[in-house]
């Protein structure tokens, strides 16, 4: 199937009528996995200043990353608006980083009975395993994947730490409040930004 490239600024109201429209009318199914946006962040800011060091030569310090008008929070927290909309008005399969992390037989068993995939759980366990972290890493340390993205590049991993909550290692404490003010609309509760 071909996949529709979607290419916008993340202005909530364009784009997420943009993409209704062209899911809709496509006929695709839908599956949104987000993840705790400062966590995404400090994840971003690793790829982005090592594995992409020489393509985008970002030189800030990660407490400038989260305020940079390109790659920090508030184009983030448009994005994250844009496919909360979309999931509103499609029927969009939804979950979470968090949550495949604690339940991930559960959650992925979940997502082939939205996209109707028959499979045994014997299947989905082999193929959990398979896809551990652990094993992303000995990938990408054997350099034998066929597609570079589990490739080591400017000597960084793709894989790196998988960590839920790994924000709290990586912000101050001024950094965390400021990025739970900017996404206050996006996350769950009080009691995920006390965190």
């Amino acid at each position: 199937r071909r996949h529709t490239r979607f290419k916008c600024d993340w202005s909530s109201d364009v784009c997420s009528s943009d993409l209704v429209r062209k899911a809709r009318y496509g006929g695709n199914k839908i599956v949104y996995l987000h993840r705790d946006p400062r966590d995404v962040l400090v994840s971003l800011y690793f790829q982005i200043t090592g594995r992409f060091k020489t393509k985008f030569r970002y030189r800030g310090s990660i407490a400038d990353f989260i305020r940079d008008p390109y790659f920090g929070a508030e184009p983030l927290r448009r994005f994250s608006l844009v496919w909360r909309t979309v999931a509103a008005e499609l029927p969009v399969f939804t979950t979470s980083y968090e949550e495949m992390s604690a339940d991930t037989f559960g959650q992925t068993m979940r997502l082939l009975d939205s996209l109707e995939i028959a499979r045994t759980p014997e299947q989905v366990l082999r193929a959990i395993e398979a896809a551990s972290l652990d094993n992303m890493r000995e990938v990408e340390r054997s350099d034998s994947f066929s597609e570079p993205w589990l490739r080591l590049l400017n000597g960084h991993p793709k894989v790196r730490e998988g960590k839920v909550g790994g924000h709290r290692e990586a912000l101050t404490q001024p950094d965390i409040d400021y990025l739970n003010h900017v996404f206050e609309e996006v996350l769950p509760s009080s009691r995920e930004k006390a965190r």
